[in-house]
């Protein structure tokens, strides 16, 4: 059997593949929700597999996970995330980030699945303010995208009323969240009647589980049966390589600024990698963006994944020309001048970062959006994992020579 991360890495292939043959991205669903909330349950009854649940502490859901689905003869990708916990909110939204940025070469969200425990004792402010990152998350337009879903209903006939209660209050502060009215919902335990809707009963959860997973896989065909018209937000902001800290997302969650970096005037300093919206600073993670290769050992993986030698003479030229862009000779020359700094302007905002494949591309008059860059790349041989330093180094330096 399969491991999560061996499922994971398949769908990453199958995605990558379906986008060169059709050059169509396909969708991808994300489930969100507190540590506990039943997210790795409802994976398990879309996609029919087990391991991704397990009622341990050991089985709690960490890092990205990516399973396929098939509803109705129609293949959908879920992608499981680690669940929030008040106080560290910023380590779960980069991991969030990370299987964004992974998917996005050959992807697209379709939609968001936020779930709620339904026995949850109260709503307190930190789901007061989950809440509010869904709304940052997607932004206004998208909030129809998004399915809101109670889970755990395994209620005894004594909780049922209290538990329908629950729920009625939950739809109400969810709509106050997201600032919105007729939201989708679903309660993952409820019977459904087709397009008729739910009955308001509650199915056995250790008996008829078969039921309850044909009723998850029935409301992603009716919610998500067709592609968005819009992006989400966070898709948005990310194509516009807007650093996560700055995205609204980010700012909800409080992500700090990162420090600046510290440049010299060594010419080696000057041959830095290519910094675009995934190897920024603050964009990086722990881990790199996931991906479909399991492995890079073999003689033709090490060859599509080294970026062409730097010469002397051009890491030399380059050095010499960060140095007249950043520091003023003739003051220097009164040694009373100025320390070196860096160019006016956020090079990762359009500023013009002359070390940047994407501002090359654009002052070029070249398509500069991510599936541009990913064609790109395919059509001239430039290997390795989509949007990592060491691919953006080499789409730097084909660019530089091929000017």
């Amino acid at each position: 059997m399969a491991s999560e991360a061996e499922r994971t890495k398949e769908c990453l292939a199958e995605l990558e593949a379906h986008f060169r043959e059709t050059k169509t991205p396909s969708g991808v669903l994300i489930i969100l929700g507190r540590t506990g909330s039943g997210k790795s349950s409802l994976l398990e009854d879309l996609s029919g597999l087990s391991g991704y649940s397990q009622q341990s502490v050991d089985s709690v859901t960490k890092t990205i996970q990516l399973c396929k689905a098939i509803v109705n003869d129609k293949p959908y990708f879920v992608m499981d995330t680690p669940g929030f916990d008040p106080n560290a909110e910023e380590q779960t939204f980069r991991e969030i980030i990370r299987g964004v940025e992974s998917i996005r070469p050959f992807a697209e969200i379709t939609g968001f699945l936020y779930l709620t425990c339904i026995p949850q004792e109260r709503f307190d402010d930190f789901d007061r303010k989950l809440i509010q990152f869904i709304r940052a998350l997607s932004g206004p337009h998208y909030i129809p995208r998004v399915t809101f879903i109670t889970t755990f209903w395994t209620a005894t006939p004594g909780q049922a009323a209290s538990y329908s209660q629950c729920l009625v209050s939950l739809r109400r502060r969810w709509e106050d969240g997201v600032n919105a009215r007729g939201l989708k919902t679903y309660q993952h335990g409820w019977e459904y009647n087709g397009a008729d809707g739910d009955r308001g009963v509650i199915i056995d959860w250790f008996i008829n589980r078969e039921q309850i997973a044909r009723h998850a896989k029935e409301m992603v065909a009716r919610n998500y049966r067709s592609r968005s018209i819009f992006a989400s937000r966070i898709e948005g902001e990310l194509d516009a390589n807007v650093p996560i800290h700055e995205t609204d997302a980010g700012r909800l969650i409080g992500l700090p600024t990162p420090a600046p970096p510290q440049f010299t005037t060594s010419a080696h300093a000057a041959a830095r990698p290519s910094q675009n919206a995934s190897s920024h600073p603050d964009a990086s993670n722990p881990e790199p963006p996931l991906s479909a290769h399991t492995s890079s050992n073999t003689p033709q993986a090490q060859t599509a994944t080294r970026p062409p030698a730097t010469s002397v003479t051009q890491v030399l030229l380059e050095g010499l020309s960060w140095v007249f862009r950043n520091i003023d000779l003739g003051s220097a020359a009164g040694g009373a001048g100025p320390r070196p700094s860096m160019v006016s302007g956020d090079p990762f905002r359009g500023g013009g970062d002359p070390f940047s494949h994407v501002d090359l591309m654009k002052s070029r008059g070249l398509d500069s959006s991510r599936e541009a860059r990913v064609i790109y790349a395919q059509k001239h041989g430039i290997g390795g994992v989509p949007f990592s330093a060491s691919w953006g180094e080499a789409m730097l330096r084909h660019l530089q020579r091929n000017g």
